[in-house]
């Protein structure tokens, strides 16, 4: 037709006022709630920040007949999870303190007991003379690091631990007391090698004959240790084929440790050398003033980072949780610190579970990116036993 006009395009107002006013409402209700649900997803994207799941027990193979478990460490070759930990359980009338080992299960709460292990063996100490006996008693182990070392083949998986000799006598642990370690190719096997006394601090710690079985007489590394009286807590992580090791150094007179070192091995732990200080009893302070000592640290590993979680004390708790601390160079021990003031700062602190912590409370971490959204804690709520609990949440974001 000649005649027609082109029909014309309505706009949306035109629509929207041609709609009878009860599917207006509609209309607009409908896109009120559309704005509303992209503002909410884009809330729960950026803001929004879930509530925490709380810290499970882990179940570990004897801990609920035990006396206690504690000092977590975790690693893992990329399938095979592997925890260290001292477990304390009466045997004979008496009670042991030594280290066993379990692989984790797939969620990371379950963990099965492995073969190896560093024992607690029966003895009767010998004098420097070779000859007179010094005391009865047990070489307990505790304080265990498990590492995973790919490039060290047959040796690929070490397991440290801090070893004394225990009469009932404080002091004689002290001095009787060693680095060891023990290794294999494969966690799972029931023997591991021959344990090897690692580290002391000096000729006179521990005195002769034992002196003997030494490889390393740490204060000899640098000057700056001559002071050290023994050594505990060692941890063990690998950075690029690197193994660097945490200890607590204490100085006599002091029932508390003095600083914590960092030692390194170039050659998968048959010799090592001295990095430096990384954190001392006295910079506490800077950290809170209600610290009174420094009671211990360890080493993890996290997205192929370094950083070290320490347990601080107050006059009311030995450990209140975990301060995470990261390196601002760690081949120099050097954590990072404020830039205007020069204090030691934390990077993040994991709580104890109860609050107030307990007397005995709680700080030893560890940590493996196989278990990426967990952290493993130990604690005690009762001060009698300890248990390591699951952190739902990692160490660090």
């Amino acid at each position: 037709m000649e005649n027609e006009q082109p029909e014309q395009k309505k706009s949306a107002r035109e629509i929207f006022d041609e709609i009878p006013f009860p599917l207006k409402i509609v209309v607009l209700v409908g896109s009120l709630f559309i704005v509303f649900v992209i503002f909410y997803i884009l809330y729960l994207v950026t803001m929004f920040e879930p509530p925490q799941r709380q810290p499970r027990i882990a179940s570990i193979t004897n801990a609920r007949e035990s006396g206690g478990v504690f000092d977590p460490s975790v690693a893992s070759d990329g399938t095979m999870k592997v925890m260290a930990h001292t477990i304390v359980y009466e045997f004979d009338g008496r009670m042991n303190v030594e280290v066993m080992l379990t692989q984790g299960l797939y969620n990371c709460l379950s963990w099965e007991a492995l073969g190896g292990k560093i024992e607690q063996r029966q003895d009767r100490l010998i004098g420097p003379d070779f000859e007179t006996p010094v005391a009865d008693g047990f070489w307990r182990a505790e304080t265990p690091s498990i590492v995973y070392d790919p490039a060290d083949t047959g040796r690929e998986w070490k397991l440290f631990a801090y070893r004394y000799f225990w009469g009932g006598n404080t002091a004689l642990a002290r001095l009787y007391g060693v680095i060891v370690m023990r290794y294999a190719s494969n966690p799972a096997v029931q023997e591991w090698s021959k344990e090897e006394w690692m580290f002391s601090a000096s000729d006179g710690t521990p005195p002769e004959p034992y002196a003997g079985l030494i490889t390393t007489k740490i204060n000899t590394l640098h000057k700056d240790l001559e002071d050290v009286y023994f050594y505990a807590r060692p941890s063990v992580v690998n950075v690029d084929n690197v193994l660097v090791m945490s200890l607590s150094a204490f100085i006599q007179g002091k029932e508390t440790p003095d600083r914590v070192i960092l030692l390194a091995s170039t050659d998968h732990a048959r010799s090592w050398r001295y990095l430096g200080t990384a954190l001392r009893a006295s910079d506490i302070k800077d950290i809170g003033a209600e610290f009174t000592s420094l009671n211990g640290a360890s080493l993890f590993m996290k997205d192929r980072v370094m950083y070290m979680a320490a347990t601080l004390g107050t006059v009311y708790s030995d450990g209140t949780g975990a301060h995470v601390f990261e390196f601002e160079n760690a081949s120099a021990a050097r954590l990072r610190r404020d830039a205007k003031t020069g204090k030691i700062t934390a990077t993040n602190f994991l709580p104890t579970q109860q609050q107030p912590a307990t007397r005995a409370g709680g700080g030893s971490l560890a940590y493996t990116d196989a278990c990426p959204r967990m952290t493993f804690m130990s604690e005690s709520l009762t001060n009698r036993r300890q248990d390591i609990y699951v952190h739902q949440v990692p160490p660090v974001k």
